[in-house]
């Protein structure tokens, strides 16, 4: 029996809605076991998000990829994560590709002030997970082929983060 599935589920209410065991099914991709999520988030952390990272923050990449910034919720020290540009009017959307189980995630939880760096700028802002909103549904208007395929072939449970920016 592994450590996860023998702590029992306890609800976690953001932005005023409960996350409850029923949504996050709804989240899954296919082949999202234990063991998709560790490869998946090895891969990731130690071979493509270095890499990606550097050239984010030197605004070599085009605008389809964005670095957002986080506190990290041991250390404080300011964390760098890549993702796909979600620069939609106002509002900066991000679709995870490991949920609540993504460590930004869970910086968020603890600090939900951002920032995230567009080109070459950066932007502060506030983020609001969104356990209620549709992550297929967000994909689709983000619409952003590349990114969101990549995302679902090595994803294990997505979840919509919602960036305002701070004036």
């Amino acid at each position: 029996m592994g450590g996860a599935s023998c702590v029992p589920y306890s609800p976690v209410v953001v932005g005023g809605d409960t996350d409850t065991p029923e949504r996050r099914r709804d989240r899954q991709l296919p082949g999202s076991g234990s063991l998709k999520r560790r490869l998946s988030k090895f891969s990731t952390v130690r071979v493509v998000n270095p890499l990606v990272r550097r050239l984010l923050e030197r605004g070599l990449l085009p605008k389809t990829h964005a670095l957002l910034e986080t506190t990290g919720r041991v250390t404080g020290k300011p964390r760098h994560t890549p993702v796909g540009n979600g620069l939609r009017g106002e509002k900066f959307w991000i679709v995870t590709e490991h949920g609540w189980a993504a460590d930004y995630v869970k910086n968020i939880e603890r600090n939900p002030r951002v920032r995230v760096k567009v080109g070459r700028s950066w932007h502060p802002g506030i983020a609001r997970i969104l356990p209620e909103e549709d992550p297929r549904e967000r994909l689709r208007k983000l619409h952003r082929p590349v990114n969101d395929s990549l995302l679902k072939a090595v994803g294990t449970e997505m979840l919509v983060i919602a960036l305002t920016w701070k004036t």
